[in-house]
């Protein structure tokens, strides 16, 4: 039996609208795709985030992730959750997203983000992805604000030299990203790229950030910290939680904020 002209119209339509519905039972592989997608789709669109974001002192959502299924990544377990998408990245996640996309699952790769730039445009590409790209921008919204705000503060006219003294040793910022961060928070690099202890005495930064995986754990970093060839500099120390410079999303502002705060000298 042929349907009416206008019943055929009704039902394509329908058809395209069913095949335009934006993707459900999404699993995320990644950290970074795991902050994002949290503020980007309804939880009820989530499979399983990356066995990483629940982690307290790597995540910046680990109390909300807490509620989802985490998965670690292999191909069984993820295709097993029948995803109508997998996110993930080309440098960890690859063999993976390859799999699902041979097998007909839809997959969204997250570039890899050194600076404000590249995250506007990760997030973008992800909010297309999931169909939100009206939340996608609000997202950037509230980057530009919280990046305001912090250049609302006082000491951008006078930028103090500073330098970051994580697990790897001592750098002035190693991509355009630390830079900017650096920048938000009223500070510039004492010096460019990585930095043993004696280049460090010869930058003399007035700030030193120390990036703390643990804040209630001793380090090797804090023993660091009490060379006695630095006694002569005392710059003042700020420590930031590593969470909040692991992983380069929307919240990345969060470090330049925890940069403002200062910290006493061990």
């Amino acid at each position: 039996m042929r349907l009416p002209g206008c019943l055929c119209v009704v039902a394509l339509m329908a058809s395209l609208a069913q095949a335009a519905e934006p993707p459900q039972r999404i699993v995320s592989l990644n950290l970074v795709s795991d902050i994002v997608l949290l503020d980007l789709v309804e939880p009820g669109r989530i499979a399983a985030l990356s066995h990483v974001a629940a982690h307290p002192h790597l995540s910046l959502v680990h109390e909300r992730a807490s509620d989802f299924p985490s998965v670690r990544g292999g191909a069984e377990e993820v295709l097993a959750l029948r995803p109508g998408l997998v996110i993930g990245a080309r440098w960890g996640q690859g063999p993976v997203l390859d799999m699902a996309r041979r097998l007909g699952v839809p997959t969204f790769e997250i570039p890899l983000a050194d600076s404000y730039a590249g995250i506007r445009e990760m997030i973008l590409g992800l909010a297309g992805a999931v169909g939100e790209p009206g939340r996608g921008r609000d997202l950037l919204a509230r980057l530009d604000a919280a990046r305001a705000r912090l250049h609302a503060l006082p000491a951008h006219s006078t930028p103090s030299p500073a330098a970051y003294c994580g697990p790897s040793g001592f750098t002035g910022g190693d991509s355009p990203l630390a830079r900017e961060q650096l920048g938000d928070a009223a500070l510039i690099p004492a010096r460019a790229g990585r930095m043993d202890l004696e280049a460090l005495v010869l930058a003399r930064p007035d700030v030193l950030v120390s990036v703390a995986y643990r804040p209630d754990h001793p380090s090797l970093i804090q023993l660091l910290l009490r060379h006695p060839a630095l006694r002569g500099l005392e710059p003042e120390v700020r420590t930031v939680p590593l969470h909040l410079l692991l992983n380069a999303t929307h919240r990345s502002p969060e470090a330049s904020a925890a940069m403002h705060a200062s910290g006493a000298w061990p």
